[in-house]
């Protein structure tokens, strides 16, 4: 029998991910995927001409590393569930299925809250316990926005894991899930942090220009009103359009590079300097493609749902959630694997090949 020529250093000649050597070792023995791995050797042009795109593209994973097209982002991140489905696709889907059942829990409790409330509008001023009626209502309230923000929170620390694994997977590694826990665990307060600065800016800028303007029109009168929130509409569009592009990679910086919250959003903000429209139409363009197959999957079951129960409940809203359940589970890591490559693809045209393949 000949023998295999390749060294074990030198990944398979299909160019699938392969593990780490060390993570079967001993404690104490190497490192674990959560910690540093040893510096890559330099490679030709990453010095002052790395900017230029000189630099030798080498593929240890699941894309070559070298700035990418468009179609390589997409391809890249099909090729990184497919080279570490437990951690890209069933973990994400068990996690994702948790989370809309949370949600589900806290819009079934709301819809009841609020129909208690219609019913008692209907029937008059006559409560035999007003008091108690209302607690129960501020109850069902306060859990159906519980549930929320737990669903919030598992989503947030979700996506900076999947994050660490699409990176690990352009290194040519596999981590379990627990080894990627091991390198994203230390980032879940920054994480959560980081995501409510984004929501608070973001819903700020959506909301503001349009309030505003529209109580400036309010005071003038006539048309003004409309006209004031038309136009606030379109400043806060336009704000938003500066902005997302510019916060979009402060998680991926966050979680590769272990920056803290205001580190990361300033090292978003100088990865798309120069590259925010290109930024924003892979967003828009993914945004597009996950609102198109989530139909693609919700569709069929929210027509079943009807089919069988036609008042909307019951039945019916137990197959609308477990079609948005799917597909979720489906977008969410592709959505994820496209916002991380982007993030990896700005830093090789920007730093070269060598600010990928060494840790940081």
């Amino acid at each position: 029998m000949t023998e295999d020529p390749r060294t074990p250093d030198e990944p398979a000649g299909n160019g699938a991910p392969r593990p780490p050597r060390d993570w079967g070792a001993q404690p104490g023995s190497a490192p674990s995927w959560g910690d540093p791995p040893p510096p890559a050797p330099r490679l030709p042009g990453t010095g002052s001409d790395a900017a230029t795109g000189a630099e030798q593209a080498v593929q240890p994973g699941i894309v070559p590393v070298r700035p990418l097209t468009l179609g390589e982002l997409y391809d890249g991140a099909f090729r990184a569930i497919r080279a570490n489905p437990r951690v890209l696709f069933t973990f994400a889907a068990i996690v994702v299925a948790a989370v809309g059942l949370l949600q589900a829990v806290a819009s079934w409790r709301a819809h009841a809250a609020l129909a208690t409330v219609e019913e008692w509008a209907a029937s008059g001023p006559e409560l035999s316990d007003p008091g108690g009626e209302l607690e129960v209502v501020a109850a069902q309230l306060v859990t159906g926005a519980l549930a929320q923000v737990l669903a919030w929170i598992a989503t947030t620390v979700l996506t900076g894991l999947l994050v660490r694994t699409v990176y690990a997977a352009v290194l040519g590694e596999a981590p379990s899930v627990r080894q990627a826990w091991a390198g994203v665990r230390g980032s879940v307060w920054r994480l959560l942090g980081l995501a409510l600065t984004v929501i608070v800016a973001v819903a700020a800028l959506a909301l503001a220009p349009p309030v505003l303007l529209g109580l400036l029109g309010t005071g003038l009168g006539g048309a003004w009103p409309v006209g004031g929130i038309a136009i606030g509409i379109v400043v806060a569009l336009v704000a938003l359009a500066f902005v997302v592009p510019r916060t979009v990679l402060a998680t991926p910086a966050l979680v590769v590079e272990r920056r803290g919250i205001g580190g990361a959003l300033v090292r978003a903000w100088q990865l798309a300097r120069g590259s925010s429209a290109r930024v924003l139409g892979i967003l828009v363009l993914t945004w597009i493609l996950v609102g198109v197959a989530n139909g693609i999957i919700t569709y069929p079951m929210t027509l079943l749902g009807g089919a069988v129960d036609p008042t909307g409940l019951g039945w019916a809203y137990a197959l609308g959630t477990l079609g948005a359940v799917l597909a979720s589970a489906v977008t969410t890591p592709v959505a994820a694997a496209v916002t991380s490559l982007l993030y990896l693809d700005l830093r090789i045209r920007r730093e070269g090949a060598a600010s990928v393949l060494t840790a940081d």
